[in-house]
Protein backbone atom coordinates (compact mmCIF):
# COMPACT_ATOMS: atom_id res chain seq x y z
CA UNK A 1 0.00 0.00 0.00
CA UNK A 2 1.73 2.90 -0.47
CA UNK A 3 -0.11 6.55 0.36
CA UNK A 4 0.73 10.38 -0.56
CA UNK A 5 -1.18 12.61 1.96
CA UNK A 6 -0.60 16.75 1.85
CA UNK A 7 -0.91 17.52 5.79
CA UNK A 8 -3.35 19.97 7.30
CA UNK A 9 -4.14 21.08 10.60
CA UNK A 10 -8.12 19.58 10.79
CA UNK A 11 -9.49 16.30 8.94
CA UNK A 12 -11.27 17.48 6.23
CA UNK A 13 -15.52 17.05 5.90
CA UNK A 14 -15.48 15.11 3.25
CA UNK A 15 -13.82 12.15 2.14
CA UNK A 16 -14.16 11.66 -1.90
CA UNK A 17 -13.97 7.83 -2.66
CA UNK A 18 -12.57 6.39 -6.05
CA UNK A 19 -12.38 2.93 -7.39
CA UNK A 20 -10.19 2.49 -10.21
CA UNK A 21 -8.93 -0.78 -12.55
CA UNK A 22 -7.55 0.05 -16.22
CA UNK A 23 -9.78 2.83 -16.72
CA UNK A 24 -6.63 5.70 -18.60
CA UNK A 25 -9.36 6.72 -20.73
CA UNK A 26 -11.79 8.20 -18.22
CA UNK A 27 -9.81 8.70 -15.23
CA UNK A 28 -7.68 12.25 -16.07
CA UNK A 29 -11.26 13.94 -16.33
CA UNK A 30 -11.97 12.86 -12.95
CA UNK A 31 -8.57 14.13 -11.48
CA UNK A 32 -9.64 17.17 -13.25
CA UNK A 33 -12.85 18.09 -12.01
CA UNK A 34 -11.48 16.97 -8.07
CA UNK A 35 -8.59 19.48 -8.58
CA UNK A 36 -10.44 21.62 -9.63
CA UNK A 37 -12.76 22.72 -7.20
CA UNK A 38 -12.93 26.07 -5.42
CA UNK A 39 -13.27 24.80 -1.74
CA UNK A 40 -11.18 22.00 -0.67
CA UNK A 41 -12.33 20.65 2.06
CA UNK A 42 -11.97 17.05 0.99
CA UNK A 43 -9.66 14.42 0.87
CA UNK A 44 -9.73 11.97 -2.37
CA UNK A 45 -9.34 8.61 -1.81
CA UNK A 46 -7.98 6.26 -4.57
CA UNK A 47 -8.26 2.48 -4.47
CA UNK A 48 -6.45 0.85 -7.69
CA UNK A 49 -7.19 -2.82 -7.59
CA UNK A 50 -3.67 -3.12 -9.91
CA UNK A 51 -3.96 -0.87 -13.04
CA UNK A 52 -1.85 -1.54 -16.00
CA UNK A 53 -3.06 0.87 -18.67
CA UNK A 54 -1.66 4.22 -17.50
CA UNK A 55 -4.09 4.79 -15.01
CA UNK A 56 -1.47 4.89 -12.10
CA UNK A 57 0.91 7.33 -13.78
CA UNK A 58 -1.94 9.85 -14.68
CA UNK A 59 -2.86 9.48 -10.61
CA UNK A 60 0.62 9.84 -9.98
CA UNK A 61 1.06 13.36 -11.88
CA UNK A 62 -2.23 14.72 -10.47
CA UNK A 63 -0.99 13.73 -6.75
CA UNK A 64 2.49 15.78 -7.47
CA UNK A 65 0.87 18.62 -9.38
CA UNK A 66 -1.70 18.78 -6.29
CA UNK A 67 0.67 21.51 -4.66
CA UNK A 68 -0.21 19.84 -1.40
CA UNK A 69 -3.79 22.04 -1.37
CA UNK A 70 -5.81 18.59 -0.43
CA UNK A 71 -4.69 15.76 0.46
CA UNK A 72 -4.56 12.46 -2.25
CA UNK A 73 -4.30 8.80 -0.74
CA UNK A 74 -4.13 6.17 -3.16
CA UNK A 75 -4.19 2.52 -1.72
CA UNK A 76 -3.43 -0.33 -3.80
CA UNK A 77 -4.75 -3.70 -3.50
CA UNK A 78 -5.24 -7.00 -5.56
CA UNK A 79 -8.67 -6.73 -7.26
CA UNK A 80 -11.55 -8.36 -5.14
CA UNK A 81 -14.54 -6.27 -6.68
CA UNK A 82 -15.54 -2.79 -6.73
CA UNK A 83 -17.90 -3.40 -2.72
CA UNK A 84 -14.43 -4.23 -1.55
CA UNK A 85 -12.44 -1.86 -3.17
CA UNK A 86 -15.23 0.73 -1.91
CA UNK A 87 -15.19 -0.66 1.14
CA UNK A 88 -11.47 -0.48 2.13
CA UNK A 89 -11.27 3.23 0.77
CA UNK A 90 -14.36 4.07 3.28
CA UNK A 91 -12.50 2.35 6.13
CA UNK A 92 -9.78 4.89 5.31
CA UNK A 93 -11.63 7.68 5.05
CA UNK A 94 -10.81 10.84 7.80
CA UNK A 95 -13.76 12.99 6.03
CA UNK A 96 -17.35 12.48 8.41
CA UNK A 97 -18.88 12.43 5.17
CA UNK A 98 -18.32 9.72 2.19
CA UNK A 99 -19.14 10.51 -1.58
CA UNK A 100 -17.99 7.81 -3.91
CA UNK A 101 -16.98 8.86 -7.26
CA UNK A 102 -15.55 5.72 -9.14
CA UNK A 103 -13.07 6.48 -11.84
CA UNK A 104 -14.96 7.40 -15.05
CA UNK A 105 -17.38 9.39 -13.47
CA UNK A 106 -16.73 13.20 -12.53
CA UNK A 107 -17.50 16.14 -10.48
CA UNK A 108 -20.30 18.33 -12.27
CA UNK A 109 -18.39 21.72 -11.90
CA UNK A 110 -15.86 23.17 -9.85
CA UNK A 111 -18.66 24.09 -7.24
CA UNK A 112 -19.52 20.94 -6.59
CA UNK A 113 -17.63 20.57 -2.99
CA UNK A 114 -19.26 24.17 -2.36
CA UNK A 115 -22.34 22.83 -2.69
CA UNK A 116 -22.03 19.64 -0.48
CA UNK A 117 -20.40 21.76 2.08
CA UNK A 118 -23.56 24.09 2.03
CA UNK A 119 -26.06 20.99 2.06
CA UNK A 120 -24.67 19.46 5.22
CA UNK A 121 -24.61 22.74 6.92
CA UNK A 122 -28.33 23.42 6.34
CA UNK A 123 -29.26 19.86 7.08
CA UNK A 124 -27.26 19.52 10.68
CA UNK A 125 -29.65 16.60 11.56
CA UNK A 126 -29.41 14.32 8.79
CA UNK A 127 -26.93 11.91 8.17
CA UNK A 128 -27.74 10.29 4.28
CA UNK A 129 -28.61 13.07 1.82
CA UNK A 130 -29.75 12.09 -1.58
CA UNK A 131 -29.29 14.33 -4.03
CA UNK A 132 -30.42 14.45 -8.23
CA UNK A 133 -29.24 11.67 -10.55
CA UNK A 134 -27.02 13.17 -12.96
CA UNK A 135 -25.92 10.93 -15.76
CA UNK A 136 -23.81 10.99 -18.90
CA UNK A 137 -25.27 7.84 -21.38
CA UNK A 138 -22.96 7.77 -24.08
CA UNK A 139 -22.11 11.34 -24.02
CA UNK A 140 -25.34 12.49 -23.88
CA UNK A 141 -26.33 14.30 -20.15
CA UNK A 142 -29.80 13.71 -18.58
CA UNK A 143 -31.14 14.63 -15.05
CA UNK A 144 -33.42 13.10 -13.16
CA UNK A 145 -34.59 14.99 -10.60
CA UNK A 146 -35.13 12.77 -7.41
CA UNK A 147 -36.30 15.14 -5.00
CA UNK A 148 -38.92 16.18 -7.54
CA UNK A 149 -40.32 12.10 -7.37
CA UNK A 150 -39.55 11.48 -3.28
CA UNK A 151 -42.65 10.20 -2.38
CA UNK A 152 -41.88 7.47 -4.79
CA UNK A 153 -37.81 6.55 -4.31
CA UNK A 154 -39.17 4.05 -1.46
CA UNK A 155 -41.65 2.04 -3.47
CA UNK A 156 -39.26 1.84 -6.46
CA UNK A 157 -36.53 1.26 -4.03
CA UNK A 158 -38.12 -2.07 -2.84
CA UNK A 159 -39.00 -3.16 -6.92
CA UNK A 160 -35.59 -3.23 -7.55
CA UNK A 161 -35.53 0.25 -9.53
CA UNK A 162 -32.88 2.25 -7.44
CA UNK A 163 -32.99 6.35 -8.27
CA UNK A 164 -30.84 6.73 -5.53
CA UNK A 165 -27.12 7.90 -7.28
CA UNK A 166 -24.25 7.42 -4.83
CA UNK A 167 -22.10 9.75 -7.21
CA UNK A 168 -24.49 12.20 -5.95
CA UNK A 169 -25.36 11.07 -2.10
CA UNK A 170 -23.65 11.85 0.99
CA UNK A 171 -23.63 9.51 4.03
CA UNK A 172 -22.18 10.11 7.70
CA UNK A 173 -19.21 7.46 7.59
CA UNK A 174 -20.56 6.38 11.33
CA UNK A 175 -23.84 5.61 9.13
CA UNK A 176 -21.49 2.59 7.70
CA UNK A 177 -19.82 1.69 11.12
CA UNK A 178 -23.03 0.89 13.02
CA UNK A 179 -24.99 -0.46 10.17
CA UNK A 180 -22.34 -2.32 7.58
CA UNK A 181 -20.04 -1.77 4.02
CA UNK A 182 -21.00 -2.49 1.19
CA UNK A 183 -21.73 -6.67 0.51
CA UNK A 184 -18.63 -7.72 -1.23
CA UNK A 185 -20.93 -10.89 -2.89
CA UNK A 186 -22.55 -8.19 -5.16
CA UNK A 187 -21.10 -6.60 -8.07
CA UNK A 188 -23.88 -4.05 -9.11
CA UNK A 189 -26.93 -3.52 -6.67
CA UNK A 190 -24.49 -3.21 -3.41
CA UNK A 191 -25.82 0.29 -3.12
CA UNK A 192 -29.54 -0.69 -3.35
CA UNK A 193 -28.39 -3.20 -0.93
CA UNK A 194 -27.27 -0.64 1.67
CA UNK A 195 -30.28 1.34 1.29
CA UNK A 196 -32.28 -1.45 2.22
CA UNK A 197 -30.40 -1.97 4.88
CA UNK A 198 -30.41 1.53 6.54
CA UNK A 199 -34.29 1.61 5.58
CA UNK A 200 -34.60 -1.29 7.90
CA UNK A 201 -33.33 0.18 10.34
CA UNK A 202 -35.46 3.33 9.97
CA UNK A 203 -33.04 5.16 9.00
CA UNK A 204 -34.19 7.56 6.21
CA UNK A 205 -32.56 10.07 3.72
CA UNK A 206 -33.07 13.42 3.20
CA UNK A 207 -33.54 14.60 -0.44
CA UNK A 208 -31.97 17.38 -1.97
CA UNK A 209 -32.42 19.79 -4.86
CA UNK A 210 -29.21 19.32 -5.71
CA UNK A 211 -26.13 17.50 -7.79
CA UNK A 212 -22.59 16.79 -7.42
CA UNK A 213 -21.42 13.94 -9.45
CA UNK A 214 -22.05 12.66 -12.99
CA UNK A 215 -22.43 9.26 -13.56
CA UNK A 216 -21.13 8.42 -16.83
CA UNK A 217 -22.23 5.04 -19.24
CA UNK A 218 -20.35 3.66 -21.31
CA UNK A 219 -19.43 -0.14 -22.65
CA UNK A 220 -17.06 -1.04 -20.88
CA UNK A 221 -18.97 -0.25 -17.55
CA UNK A 222 -19.76 -3.29 -15.66
CA UNK A 223 -23.12 -2.39 -14.62
CA UNK A 224 -24.50 -2.90 -18.37
CA UNK A 225 -23.11 -6.15 -18.94
CA UNK A 226 -26.20 -8.81 -18.84
CA UNK A 227 -24.46 -11.30 -17.33
CA UNK A 228 -23.17 -9.25 -13.92
CA UNK A 229 -26.09 -7.36 -14.00
CA UNK A 230 -28.34 -10.48 -13.54
CA UNK A 231 -26.14 -12.27 -11.08
CA UNK A 232 -26.76 -9.58 -8.92
CA UNK A 233 -29.91 -9.27 -9.26
CA UNK A 234 -30.31 -12.90 -8.27
CA UNK A 235 -28.94 -11.88 -5.24
CA UNK A 236 -30.73 -8.84 -4.75
CA UNK A 237 -34.22 -10.56 -5.10
CA UNK A 238 -34.87 -12.36 -1.64
CA UNK A 239 -33.84 -9.15 -0.12
CA UNK A 240 -36.00 -7.43 -1.71
CA UNK A 241 -38.91 -9.36 -0.73
CA UNK A 242 -37.59 -9.25 3.31
CA UNK A 243 -37.43 -5.80 3.21
CA UNK A 244 -40.61 -5.14 1.96
CA UNK A 245 -42.44 -7.14 5.05
CA UNK A 246 -39.76 -4.98 7.25
CA UNK A 247 -39.47 -1.08 6.08
CA UNK A 248 -42.00 1.42 7.43
CA UNK A 249 -42.82 4.02 4.93
CA UNK A 250 -41.86 7.51 5.58
CA UNK A 251 -43.82 9.93 3.01
CA UNK A 252 -41.11 13.10 3.44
Amino acid sequence: MHTSSARTSLPPSISIITCTLNQNKYIQELLNSVSQQELKNFEHIIVDGGSTDGTLKKIADYSKHSNGSFPIKLLSYPPKGISDAMNKGIEQAQGDWIIVVQGDDYLENTQSTQRMQREIIKHPSSAWLVGNFVRNYFGVTYNTHTYAIRPLLYRLLLRGINLISHQNMLMKKELFSKYGYFDTRYTTHMDTDLYLRLLENNVFPTTIDASFTVLRRHLGAASIRPDIYFSSLAILRPRLKEARKKIKWKRT
